[in-house]
C-alpha cells in the first residue's frame, strides 16, 4: 500500500500550522475544547488498526484449532477472560467490564481500542521518540467525520460518546463473552473521563473498533502528515524545552528515571540517544 502524505513536519512550529489548519475549518475559538485528534507513529508503515485487528494478532489468531468461524473474536475472548481472572484481586469486587477492558489497554493487552490524544504535541511526541532511522507520521482525525454517516446504524450516536455510554459498555460485554452482538457502527470514538495521571498528561482519547462484517470495514477517514528522521532528534529537544517528554506523559517512577537518563545522555554507547529502553 502506497502512502499519501499531506505534507512534512520538520519543527513544532509546523505542527501547530497542521492544526491552525484544521482548527479553521472545524472550531471556532471560544466555543469549546478543539474537535480535532491526533495520533502519532514512529515508523509511518505501522497499521493504524487496534492491536487485535494487526496482521501479526489476526495471523496468530488463525492458527488456532478451533471451531469457531471467528477465531479472532475467540481469542480475543480468552484473553479478555484471562485477564480479568488473573487480575480481580485488584479491581473492587463487582468492577465494570468497561473498566477492566480499558486498564487492559493501558497496561499493555491487545484490545480493539485505539489511541488518540487531543493534543498535537503529544502526537508528535511519540511519532518521534524512537526509531531514528524510520520516517514517523502523524495522523489526524475529526472524530465527528471518521465514519460515513451511510454506516451509522439506527438509534446509533454519530459523534463522540463518553465511556459511560451504554453503547461502549454492550460492546465491551460482548469482548467478555456475555451479551448480544451489536449492530454498531464500524469505529466509535469515545471521549474517556481523565481520572488517570497517563489519560490526563495526554489528553487520551479512543476509537473503539467492534466487530463488524466485511461490508463494514472499520477504516478510518484521517489525513496523515510525515516526519522525516532526520528531523526527530530536533524536534524532541524543542518538546523537551517546552515541557513535553517522558515523565509529563508518563507520571511514573521508571519514566521519570527514563526522563533523566534520556536529558543526560546516560546510556551505554549501544544505545542510539534517540532510542532507550527503560532499563
Amino acid at each position: 500500500m502506497t502512502l499519501r502524505f499531506e505534507r512534512d513536519i520538520e519543527s513544532v512550529s509546523s505542527i501547530l500550522a497542521v492544526v491552525a489548519d484544521w482548527e479553521q475549518r472545524f472550531f471556532d475559538p471560544g466555543c469549546g475544547s478543539s474537535p480535532v485528534w491526533y495520533r502519532g507513529h514512529a515508523d509511518k508503515t505501522w497499521e493504524l488498526q487496534p492491536a487485535v485487528l494487526r496482521k501479526w494478532f489476526t495471523k496468530r489468531a488463525k492458527k488456532r484449532e478451533s471451531i469457531a468461524s471467528n477465531k479472532v473474536l475467540a481469542v480475543e475472548r480468552i484473553v479478555n477472560d484471562e485477564f480479568r481472572r488473573n487480575s480481580a484481586s485488584l479491581f473492587p469486587l463487582g468492577a465494570r467490564l468497561t473498566d477492566l477492558y480499558f486498564a487492559a489497554q493501558h497496561h499493555g493487552m491487545p484490545t480493539r481500542l485505539l489511541d488518540w490524544t487531543a493534543n498535537p504535541l503529544v502526537a508528535l511526541f511519540f511519532a518521534c521518540c524512537e526509531h531514528p532511522r524510520v520516517d514517523g507520521c502523524v495522523y489526524v482525525v475529526n472524530p465527528n467525520d471518521i465514519i460515513q454517516i451511510s454506516d451509522v446504524r439506527k438509534n446509533h450516536p454519530r459523534g463522540v460518546i463518553n465511556v459511560l455510554h451504554p453503547l461502549v459498555s454492550k460492546v465491551i460485554t460482548f469482548l467478555f463473552k456475555e451479551g448480544k452482538p451489536v449492530d454498531s457502527p464500524p469505529v466509535i470514538p469515545i471521549s474517556p473521563n481523565l481520572t488517570t495521571g497517563r489519560l490526563l498528561q495526554q489528553n487520551a482519547r479512543f476509537t473503539l473498533h467492534p466487530p463488524v462484517d466485511s461490508k463494514h470495514p472499520s477504516e478510518i477517514k484521517k489525513k496523515t502528515y510525515r516526519i522525516p528522521h532526520a528531523k526527530k532528534e530536533k524536534i524532541m529537544l524543542d518538546l523537551r524545552r517546552i515541557g513535553v517528554h517522558w515523565a509529563t506523559l508518563f507520571p511514573a517512577l521508571d519514566y521519570i528515571a527514563k526522563e533523566v537518563r534520556t536529558s543526560w545522555n546516560l546510556y551505554p554507547p549501544t544505545l542510539t540517544r534517540k532510542c532507550r529502553k527503560v532499563r
